[in-house]
């Protein structure tokens, strides 16, 4: 029997030795979604093993010979993992089985007319159901020890040699090798050595179809049963790139799906609060910037950011610079004909007059933005006693009435503010067209803001 264990721990060894041959970096496979099937992982494996083979039982049950004895057994088998739970495995087992009457209580005679026997088991093969229990680290993606269980249902092929009190050897099975059915039931574990590699060490009762796995039948017949204790490696035959369905831990992957969402979650949320800050942050600029543009103290008409006398009485005229007006007007005789004289820069004047006009969106409210250019337009009027046109466009967005309106509305303001700084009535026209006349096209945004203008001409 020694030399059967010196063959188990040799073949040990030399699994252990191939497997420490493989690459220590390889990786424990590819990301994997769950509810996705199972083709990104590894289903399919196959395996080697070796151990001892008994005839008895550790479930119990009764032997036809007193003294069982251990002999040499291997065996193989193809596994498809069809979930993270349930398998399908084809299992070959081979080896002897042998036992004898050597224990025997005092005055009691042989059980049976024969002193042992030797049966070779040529061939076994099954198809079993194997049931992962559950993974004994919870806190890993990948477990790396792995209980199961297993129950099938196979054929087996054996004969039988009998030895006699005599000494004498007779064939068991005289029309030569026997099989029948048998039921495999097994136990163990497997523990991770590499991505691809697990170890193996598992116990299988074998309960027979028959009386006769050792040749002899004997009263009252009962099934025969053996059992196989054996260690192997498991290898995953779809590579390193794949991780091993049976070893993957799904409800730790479901916690990390769920932790990896809540932190992109929580950074998206964190993201947009930055950004409202931010846009906070700019109004609350673009409200300080207004408030200081529109900021009068002095009530002239100039707001405090251009004022550049500011607490002027009320009620001063002042120019474009919030200063006190002083009028360097000469009145128009026959004499000074030149004085009527409208230069260049005065058409210029008014064209940016005309340019940088900005009114409140949808109102004839001016910006205190149009006041400086408003203001050189006066200086002009007042200092050569010319009269202005003003006439007022929109662009085509809305009704034709509501735009006319909002035209009148508008020159009618700039006239109102060119009363207040000293230019007379009459010398102001203003009229509002509407969407008429239009200078560009008001298919697009550039084109309508163009339209929306106020045009100043003298006369």
């Amino acid at each position: 029997m020694k030399k059967y264990y010196s063959k188990i721990v040799a073949l040990f060894f030399v699994s252990i030795f191939a497997v420490s041959q493989i690459k220590a970096q390889e990786n424990s496979g590819t990301p994997v979604k769950l509810f996705n099937g199972t083709k990104e992982f590894s289903t399919w494996s196959i395996g080697v093993n070796v151990g001892g083979m008994m005839p008895m039982s550790a479930f119990g049950g009764r032997n036809d010979f007193s003294e069982w004895e251990t002999n040499f057994g291997y065996g193989f088998y193809v596994k498809n993992q069809l979930s993270h739970v349930f398998a399908l495995q084809a299992d070959f087992i081979g080896g002897k089985l042998s036992a004898n009457n050597n224990r025997l209580w005092a005055g009691v005679p042989p059980p049976s007319p024969y002193s042992s026997y030797k049966t070779d088991v040529n061939w076994s093969a099954s198809l079993s159901a194997v049931a992962t229990l559950g993974n004994i680290n919870w806190s890993q993606m990948n477990t790396a020890i792995k209980p199961y269980l297993s129950v099938g249902m196979g054929l087996i092929g054996y004969e039988a040699t009998l030895t006699t009190v005599e000494n004498v050897e007779v064939k068991g099975h005289p029309d030569g090798a026997a099989s029948t059915l048998f039921i495999p039931v097994g136990l163990g574990f497997k523990a991770r050595l590499s991505p691809t590699v697990n170890l193996d060490l598992g116990y299988k009762v074998g309960f027979v179809d028959g009386d006769d796995l050792d040749g002899y039948y004997k009263d009252p017949i009962v099934n025969d049963r053996f059992s196989y204790a054996h260690i192997g490696v498991e290898f995953a035959l779809q590579g390193k790139s794949k991780t091993q369905l049976a070893r993957h831990n799904a409800p730790r992957q479901m916690s990390k799906e769920f932790a990896d969402r809540d932190y992109a979650l929580a950074e998206e949320i964190r993201l947009l609060n930055t950004n409202i800050a931010a846009r906070d942050n700019e109004i609350k600029s673009l409200k300080a910037e207004h408030a200081i543009m529109k900021k009068d103290s002095d009530g002239d008409g100039v707001s405090d950011n251009f004022d550049k006398c500011p607490g002027t009485p009320t009620g001063t005229r002042v120019d474009g610079a919030g200063c006190a007006y002083v009028s360097n007007m000469i009145e128009r005789t026959e004499a000074e004909p030149s004085k009527m004289e409208i230069t260049t820069d005065d058409y210029n004047v008014i064209k940016e007059a005309s340019e940088h006009l900005q009114f409140e969106t949808g109102s004839a409210v001016l910006k205190p933005v149009s006041y400086a250019y408003l203001h050189r337009v006066v200086d002009i009027l007042l200092k050569k006693n010319l009269s202005i046109r003003l006439s007022g466009y929109t662009d085509n967005v809305g009704s034709d009435a509501s735009n006319l309106k909002l035209s009148k509305a508008r020159v009618n303001t700039v006239k109102a503010y060119l009363a207040k700084q000293g230019v007379g009535e009459e010398h102001v026209t203003a009229i509002g067209y509407g969407e008429a006349d239009p200078i560009a096209t008001n298919k697009t945004a550039a084109g309508r803001a163009k339209n929306r203008r106020v045009e100043f001409a003298f006369y």
